[in-house]
């Protein structure tokens, strides 16, 4: 009972509010496309205002005024650093090494210009990297398959080659951050 009651009040204020005017106003005819340009009696108009929404540029199109960009904040390296979004240095970098136990370093035939190198030629590398301010680097080792077990035991080898490079690396180069990567029977960790 309640619900019918609370239906009925619900309509009757909805229907005091909309007028026969409103609802006859509603129900008239659609404008065919050709008529677009001329708006319908007591339609609203962005062009047609003491204050218009939109302005008409040459070609008589639409045209909305775009908020003024303040040269203020570029106007010095000082004020562009304080309000800049992103920056990419070299310290946001990551250099991946792919080393060895050979004896020269080789390069990799699937990646042109990207070599396996040996513990002599890593510490070159990180050095020149590190000139040019990148810190990070992953190491990716070429362990030997008899080596490669489910469980990566060869990380855990004392002298296996991730931490024999890692001790050479952290001697030479203390501030460098390092990654590591160890291969299983089924591919990399």
């Amino acid at each position: 009972m309640f619900r019918v009651l609370l239906l009925v009040v619900i309509m009757g204020c909805v229907s005091a509010f909309f007028t026969p005017m409103t609802i006859r106003a509603s129900r008239a005819p659609l404008m065919k496309v050709e008529d677009r340009s001329v708006p319908r009696q007591g339609e609203f108009d962005n062009f047609a205002r003491s204050y218009p929404v939109l302005q008409k540029n040459r070609n008589d199109d639409a045209f909305v005024s775009q908020r003024i960009r303040p040269r203020r904040n570029r106007k010095n390296a000082a004020v562009r650093g304080m309000v800049r979004e992103n920056v990419v240095t070299p310290k946001d970098f990551i250099y991946p090494l792919f080393i060895w136990d050979g004896d020269h370093k080789e390069e990799i035939s699937s990646m042109p210009d990207c070599f396996r190198h040996t513990m002599d030629t890593m510490l070159e590398e990180i050095g020149e990297a590190m000139s040019y301010g990148v810190g990070t680097f992953i190491l990716f080792p070429k362990v030997p398959d008899e080596l490669k077990t489910n469980y990566a035991e060869e990380a855990y080898n004392p002298e296996g080659i991730v931490p024999r490079a890692l001790r050479l690396i952290k001697a030479k180069y203390p501030d460098a951050v390092l990654c590591t990567g160890e291969y299983l029977i089924f591919g990399e960790l």
